[in-house]
């Protein structure tokens, strides 16, 4: 790019004032480069030595910006100071300075000099400039080969501008752009750095009671490189295995783009500290993951799609099978009444039924914020802003608990210790938009660079709590543990409440039900169905995954609904849809999903056909036909016969691997022939794509 960095800018402060302010971010380049940056320019090379940071330009007629992502409240005084010293320049056209509020390359302010004693101040957006100093001779500041402090400072509503002490221009205070702050360089020159300080005061800490025992360690091993850049730490299920994403290839050059994140693997010991890392094969889609969150049934994880442009605009968050490595996209993440956040993180609660996001529904200087969805069927409900947690900085990286009563998060616009610190909250109801002040985790967690990305795991399979860090002397983000307390699950009494949902015309007739657990280790329960009110009920003394099946082989299940309501804990509430089996009968099998337009049958299909399975066995000499369907497409009846006999072959072939004899199955494709629905709406035409089971002997 050619210099047209004709830099203007704004604001600030001076060594007159007497105020006491904190940092709010602080970089002496004593132990760590920039983390988060923005840098346009070429021919540029950064280098930390010796306390110091170097910044190199090579090439002639082009500028370079290097700028960090910092939370100011601009309504508060605050005060933004660098310290530099140029060098190998040519004194009569170098520029060098301040840029702060910086939104774009094209939007920004600036408050640079020449060495020659010429300094301007002023903004630029799109190339339209608006000058507060134009280019003035200021002879005391010509100081060659010495270093030059910029100071930029906020007070009672008025903008000081001081160079060495020096007050050069004084405004009332101004609209800001963005939120990146650093320095400029144009033409070719170098810059020694000495720090780079911003202070604000925010307030007291409020650090929970529990943050006395936690401290933060730094993993080794094959899990934080040198020159990379890891975070989004996630823990399997079964606490066995730490995922993360890495991404970075550093090499203290912040001139080049990010490098692609991909998705690593390694073993989650807890009596070391971890083995090497291994890259995770994707063999579909999420090449390029923007994040990765847990998900309830441990067989994989959510990932956002940084390439996928749709994850922009409320879908491309897709489900990747920790086992094949493919991507699901029947369980890919979209919204029943579209979504206008930029999605940047997220995270599903152990129910399955609620999504905290990050995102951000306008640019800078607004930060990000979080938001609450709910699982409606099989999309989520528009994300709603959660006002009592959100402040004017950054809340980022949300984490909810198992149980669903806390929530982890990040931001720097609450008071902490560093750039972003850890928080955590509790749910005040079931609106999931009420919670409590949030609660520091204290400085054995946090400290002055970026703590984000909390992972709380099940205390019961693993006691190391994770997260990324720039802490320390580690360069760039690296994955820390947090050793937390172990504590014994509280058993509540729950409560199942369930009811049997009858085909319209058929008796009313089935008097005991069974429930059967996911767990071997936990008896089945035999449960009385009460008369009148098709009802039964029964104390759990914990919440684990069943099913409900039938004592009466004259009914058969088509459908098993768990409508418990959200943030409940106390019972759980189950619809059990049955039907009478009768010859000739036929009835759709819900829940039934195949990979569009192909034959696989997908893993979330089993429940529905373990039902079928089990009635098979309760009654041996039933036998069936079953049937696949269509809805109405371009691809003509021979298409649809052909893929609607193939998917009925694929039920049938999973029955009988389940030991249901062939002799007792047929299977046959009808195509769109006998539609539900004959409209085009979506809905109805995703009705007519079914599995239907028609009772051929009793």
């Amino acid at each position: 790019m050619k210099k047209l960095f004709s830099f203007l800018m704004f604001c600030s402060a001076a060594s007159g004032f007497s105020q006491t302010l904190d940092f709010v971010y602080k970089n002496d380049f004593t132990d760590r480069l920039i983390n988060e940056k923005e840098s346009y320019g070429e021919g540029n090379k950064l280098t930390l030595k010796d306390g110091y940071m170097y910044c190199e330009q090579s090439k002639d007629n082009y500028y370079w910006c290097i700028a960090e992502r910092i939370f100011i409240d601009y309504e508060q005084d605050y005060e933004i100071e660098i310290k530099m010293k140029p060098y190998d320049y040519d004194p009569y056209s170098a520029e060098f300075g301040m840029i702060f509020g910086l939104k774009t390359v094209n939007m920004f302010h600036g408050f640079v000099m020449r060495p020659d004693g010429m300094v301007r101040i002023g903004t630029e957006v799109f190339g339209q400039n608006t000058p507060y100093l134009n280019w003035t001779y200021k002879p005391e500041l010509i100081i060659m080969d010495k270093w030059y402090t910029f100071k930029l400072v906020q007070k009672d509503k008025q903008m000081f501008f001081y160079i060495n002490g020096n007050l050069v221009y004084q405004k009332k205070q101004f609209k800001m752009l963005g939120r990146w702050f650093g320095w400029y360089t144009n033409s070719k020159m170098n810059l020694q750095m000495d720090y780079f300080y911003v202070k604000q005061n925010r307030g007291s800490i409020k650090v929970t009671k529990d943050a006395k025992d936690l401290v933060k360690e730094h993993l080794s091993g094959g899990v934080n490189s040198p020159d990379k850049f890891e975070t989004c730490p996630v823990l399997s299920k079964d606490g066995k295995s730490l995922y993360f994403k890495r991404m970075f290839d550093a090499k203290n050059d912040f001139s080049s783009d990010e490098g692609t994140p991909a998705l690593f693997k390694c073993s989650a010991d807890t009596t070391a500290k971890t083995g090497l890392a291994a890259k995770v094969k994707v063999t579909s889609g999420i090449s390029s993951p923007s994040y990765i969150s847990s998900v309830p049934d441990g067989a994989g994880f959510y990932a956002g799609e940084k390439d996928n442009l749709k994850a922009l605009s409320g879908s491309g968050i897709n489900f990747l099978n920790e086992g094949s490595g493919n991507v699901d996209y029947n369980k890919t993440i979209k919204f029943t009444a579209g979504n206008s956040i930029t999605i940047r993180h997220a995270c599903i609660s152990d129910n399955g039924k609620v999504m905290v996001i990050e995102g951000n529904g306008e640019y800078e200087p607004t930060g990000r914020d979080l938001y609450v969805s709910f699982k409606e069927g099989s999309t989520w409900s528009e994300p709603k802003k959660i006002s009592s947690l959100n402040t004017k900085g950054d809340e980022i990286t949300p984490f909810i608990t198992k149980d669903m009563k806390k929530m982890y998060f990040s931001s720097d616009g609450f008071p902490g210790y560093g750039f972003t610190d850890v928080f955590v909250t509790t749910r005040l109801d079931d609106t999931w938009t009420n919670w409590s002040t949030p609660e520091n985790l204290g400085k054995g967690v946090n400290d002055m660079g970026y703590n984000e990305a909390f992972f709380m795991p099940d205390t019961s399979v693993s006691k190391y709590a994770y997260l990324a860090s720039t802490s320390g002397h580690i360069s760039n983000k690296d994955i820390f543990r947090v050793k937390v307390k172990v504590t014994k699950e509280e058993v509540v009494p729950l409560v199942l409440k369930g009811t049997i949902v009858y085909t319209e015309g058929i008796p009313h007739d089935i008097k005991m039900v069974e429930i059967v657990f996911k767990s071997k280790e936990t008896p089945k329960e035999k449960l009385a169905v009460e008369k009148g009110t098709d009802a039964f009920t029964t104390k759990l003394k914990k919440d684990e995954p069943f099913v409900i099946h039938l004592a009466d082989t004259n009914y058969i299940i088509t459908e098993q609904k768990d409508l418990t309501a959200i943030g409940k804990t106390k019972e759980r509430l189950v619809e059990v849809r049955v039907t009478k089996i009768k010859r000739g009968e036929s009835f759709v099998l819900e829940n039934i999903y195949f990979s569009p337009n192909k034959t696989d049958l997908l893993t979330t299909s089993y429940p529905a056909l373990d039902l079928l399975i089990n009635a098979m066995k309760n009654n041996p000499k039933l036998k069936i036909e079953i049937q696949g369907y269509t809805s109405k497409t371009n691809e003509g009846e021979a298409f649809n016969l052909e893929l609607s006999g193939n998917r009925a072959l694929a039920v049938k072939t999973y029955l009988i691997s389940k030991g249901v004899p062939e002799t007792r199955i047929q299977s046959k494709g009808y195509g769109y022939s006998k539609p539900l629905f004959t409209d085009a709406v979506e809905e109805h035409q995703a009705k007519n794509r079914r599995v239907e089971i028609k009772i051929l002997e009793k």
